[in-house]
């Protein structure tokens, strides 16, 4: 009987070979697009390195102020961040980072070059404090990330990509060289395998403590 329905079957999609046509392509298109959802989903919510917890995070990218019918979001200032985030006691640990695209806007493109090179490098700059690495899981492939007091002193330090690395010193085993970022000298600290911007809340070229940047430093800082 089963086999009857599908001789039938076959037979009348012979007859209507445009019609038939048409439902194969829809279906395989319905079944690819629940697959990209699907993969998407996956993609955004799963622990993947470098953000491990990911099931046990709570992401907090701005403040929304309501007064009547009128709302306004605003970024985290560096003291709402001291005063509010870092001061958190029920937290096992957290990370402050500046967003790549804001930095931008707010300071203009950051360039990366040796001593006495023409060639700068456009790069994308995320300035992160020490909890940070504490709280994401790189790969370390030299080096090792700055640290509190590091972070603490504003200390010119700096950890970058793989790329990167390659792209300026052609090699990797750079942790304690030098180089300009936009004018100013930074000390390697460490070399991390490259960071896939599918995880955009931790993606860039290099890494820089925060209290480094004055534009984050002198923003709302009273």
């Amino acid at each position: 009987m089963y086999r009857q329905y599908l001789r039938q079957a076959w037979q009348l999609m012979k007859q209507n070979r445009f019609f038939s046509t048409v439902y194969i392509i829809g279906t395989g298109l319905a079944i690819s697009m629940v697959m990209v959802m699907a993969i998407a989903y996956h993609i955004r919510t799963s622990n993947m390195a470098p953000e491990v917890h990911r099931d046990r995070m709570l992401y907090a990218t701005f403040l929304e102020y309501a007064w009547g019918n009128s709302t306004s979001s605003f970024f985290f200032s560096n003291r709402t961040a001291k005063e509010c985030l870092l001061s958190l006691q029920t937290a096992e640990e957290v990370a402050v980072t500046t967003e790549p695209t804001i930095m931008s806007i707010l300071a203009g493109d950051s360039y990366a070059r040796l001593s006495g090179d023409g060639d700068p490098y456009k790069v994308s700059m995320m300035g992160t404090n020490d909890g940070f690495w504490r709280l994401f899981d790189f790969s370390f492939i030299d080096g090792k990330p700055f640290g509190e007091a590091e972070f603490q002193s504003a200390l010119p330090r700096v950890v970058v990509s793989e790329s990167l690395a390659k792209k300026l010193f052609s090699r990797t085993d750079v942790s304690g060289q030098g180089f300009l970022l936009d004018d100013v000298e930074y000390i390697v600290s460490g070399v991390v395998k490259d960071v896939s911007f599918i995880t955009p809340s931790v993606a860039a070229d290099l890494w820089v403590p925060y209290t480094c940047l004055p534009v984050v430093m002198e923003t709302g800082s009273s």
